[in-house]
Order: C-alpha cells, then sequence, then structure tokens
C-alpha cells in the first residue's frame, strides 16, 4: 500500500487530535472512512483519510501515548500496550470502513492521475479549501 497524494503524507495532526479520535473509536463514534484506489488486485493507494491512518497505526504500534481526551481521562497517558484488555479488544473490534475506487480500464498514467486527484478533491470538504 501507498500513501498518496504527496502533500498527505505527513502526519498533520498533533498527539492530542490524534487521541481524540483514538477516543471517538472507543465511544463508537462513527468515523468517516478510509478511501483507496486499487491499482490492480495487490496493490492499493490510500487517497482519504491519511491523519486516520497514521493515528490508528502509531496507536497500535504504541507510538502513540494517549493524551488530554476529555471522556475517558483514565486512559490519558497509556499506549495501545498499557490498554486494559477489555478497552483493547473494544478498539480492535471497532470496524473502521473502508472504500475501495477501482478502475478497470487500462488508461494511461496521467489519466490515473488525474482521476485519484479528483477523487481526493471530490472528498474533501468544502471548508477544507
Amino acid at each position: 500500500m501507498q500513501l498518496l497524494p504527496a502533500h498527505k503524507r505527513q502526519k498533520q495532526w498533533s498527539p492530542q487530535k490524534q487521541s481524540e479520535w483514538i477516543e471517538s473509536l472507543l465511544l463508537n463514534i462513527p468515523s468517516p472512512p478510509l478511501y483507496f484506489y486499487e491499482i490492480d488486485d495487490n496493490h492499493h493507494e490510500l487517497i482519504d483519510g491519511h491523519q486516520r491512518f497514521f493515528a490508528i497505526r502509531d496507536f497500535y504500534e504504541n507510538n502513540l501515548t494517549l493524551t488530554e481526551i476529555t471522556f475517558k481521562p483514565e486512559l490519558n497517558g497509556l499506549t495501545y500496550r498499557t490498554l486494559p484488555i477489555s478497552i483493547a479488544r473494544r478498539l480492535d473490534e471497532y470496524r473502521l470502513a473502508t472504500i475501495f475506487v477501482t478502475i478497470n480500464d487500462k488508461l494511461p498514467e496521467e489519466v490515473f492521475l488525474q482521476i485519484k486527484q479528483s477523487i481526493f478533491e471530490r472528498l474533501q470538504p468544502a471548508w477544507s479549501s
């Protein structure tokens, strides 16, 4: 899997923002889906949802410590590894929606790039531009 577009490859959320999103999952608050572009059966590029992807990846890899969360303050200072088992299980059972966009045509590379960019732009909320 590749993380594209380039300007979204870097983490932009602070540890607090990442922690708040993890807390939202623990509270079973619906999350927007992660959108992938299917290059072929074994290759996908992440189009939208980079910050959510980084947050969950970092948390599961114990590279994110929950900080300044409001509704479950007893979890502040914990990583995934140090979560109580029942809480970790709740996170493990959360169903994060993923959407795979596929185009089965043999199109020139520049057209594929235009399509991916268009998908990304269409998914962005109007207020973010």
